[in-house]
């Protein structure tokens, strides 16, 4: 529970920091939201996520094992909420208020701010009801938002050596979701 909080408050903080954005757009940058999307990260993210969150974690002492089962389900988690599929209904509302599902974490991915900037647990939704950044939209209007960001939408975008430069490319500072 404690590093699904610290993880909750850092995707927040790549989103509200304008130099950690640059960096985290990278990953809302994809128009086409699918189980890949969970991996697209610029290189310095993971990076940087791993020097701020390995003191906590030695603070609190968690046992290697526990660490290893926590990043494993993180991982499944991720891969299924970034996922191009939709629950049948009723699985989908039983499960959104314990467990971050496709229809929940993708309205992170829209292209509007106000959904960009909310639903940022990865595991437990918890902490986005708890502090009030759960956002709900019916499933027929999530299938026809718009996903991704208002620039980089072009396929070239996508390249690998785009994506690498995406952060220090000029006017980036104005551009959110």
């Amino acid at each position: 529970l404690l590093l699904e909080l610290f993880g909750y408050w850092l995707h927040r903080a790549f989103h509200v920091l304008p130099w950690l954005w640059r960096i985290h757009a990278v990953h809302h940058s994809d128009i086409e939201v699918d189980a890949t999307t969970a991996h697209r990260h610029h290189p310095s993210e993971p990076l940087i996520s791993t020097v701020i969150t390995l003191p906590v974690v030695l603070v609190l002492g968690i046992e290697p094992i526990i660490l290893l089962a926590y990043n494993v389900l993180r991982l499944v988690v991720a891969v299924i909420s970034h996922g191009n599929l939709s629950l049948p209904p009723a699985i989908e509302k039983a499960l959104r208020s314990v467990l971050v599902t496709p229809d929940f974490h993708r309205m992170h991915h829209s292209a509007e701010r106000r959904y960009t900037d909310s639903n940022y647990s990865t595991i437990l939704p918890l902490y986005d009801y708890l502090f009030r950044t759960a956002s709900h939209m019916e499933r027929d209007q999530q299938r026809t938002m718009t996903l991704g960001l208002e620039r980089f939408r072009d396929a070239r975008d996508s390249r690998v050596d785009q994506l690498l430069a995406m952060p220090f490319k000029p006017g980036f500072d104005h551009l959110r979701a």
